[in-house]
This record gives C-alpha cells, structure tokens and sequence, in this order.
C-alpha cells in the first residue's frame, strides 16, 4: 500500500462522523459474554462436569460517559475454599475496549485485569496485574489457571 493509500485510509476512518456508542457498548457486551462463554464450556467445563467448581453469572449495573447506564453479567467461579470474581468496569478505558477486574472473592487489590484488545475483527484478552501494570501475557487457560493456583 502506497504512502497516499494510507493517507486516505487513515482520513476516512477518522471522519468527523459520530460515533455509534449504543454499537461500542453492545460489542462491549458480546466480548464479555463470548469471554465467560469459553471459560465456562471449554476451559473449565470438565472442572464443572466433577463438581470441582460452580460457575455463574450474574447481572450488573455499570454506568459510563456517553453509554450511560447498561446491565452486564459478572461471572463467579466457586469452588470448596472462595470464589473467584470476574466483574466488568466498562468499555471507556485507555489502551484498550474494556476492561475486566478478576479477583479471589475478598482480596480485591491482589487481583488482576483482564484487558480488551480487539485486533482484525478479532477479540484478544490481556492479562495484567494491578501490582506490576508491566507483567502482561496473553489470556489463555494456561495463563488463567495459573493466576488462579496462585490465589489458592
């Protein structure tokens, strides 16, 4: 692609167009769900199927600038000891499409983000830790297994 293709891409996607926040919102919400969907019956689902875990969702309330006031599930993973949190923050975020707060039920400031990152039409979760906003890796059952045998 030449220099002036570039140019007249980058002019066209950054129109003075509004943008569609109902449709940022409504993706928003569909990358969380299809998130806790994988966790649910492809990462943990033999976990479940023995009864090692309970895995819910449950509804939230989250208000943002310009989407203003939406429902959204958190998802709650429960095993014999505590519960593991996975609560949506919002869409509106810097560095990213949303963010997921993931945490041991009770422990809120050891716990981790989960940060949307949407590349070619495709969603991509981060993992990164409050602590150290540097330590980052690609969300994947390893990776969240890990996290979580580190909280037990």
């Amino acid at each position: 692609m030449s220099l002036k293709d570039k140019l007249k891409k980058i002019r066209d996607s950054s129109d003075d167009s509004e943008i569609n926040w109902e449709k940022n919102k409504n993706e928003w919400i569909d990358s969380v769900n299809c998130l806790f969907k994988i966790i649910q019956d492809e990462w943990f689902s033999e976990l479940k199927d023995e009864g090692l875990l309970k895995i819910q969702t449950l509804p939230i309330n989250i208000t943002e600038e310009y989407i203003g006031k939406y429902s959204i599930d958190k998802m709650e993973i429960t095993y014999a000891a505590g519960s593991i949190v996975f609560e949506p923050v919002g869409r509106n975020i810097i560095g990213g499409k949303g963010r997921i707060d993931l945490f041991l039920n009770g422990e809120y400031g050891k716990g981790c983000m989960l940060i949307l990152f949407r590349e070619n039409g495709q969603d991509n979760w981060c993992l990164v830790k409050k602590q150290n906003r540097h330590e980052q890796e690609l969300l994947s059952k390893e990776s969240l297994e890990k996290v979580i045998e580190q909280w037990m």
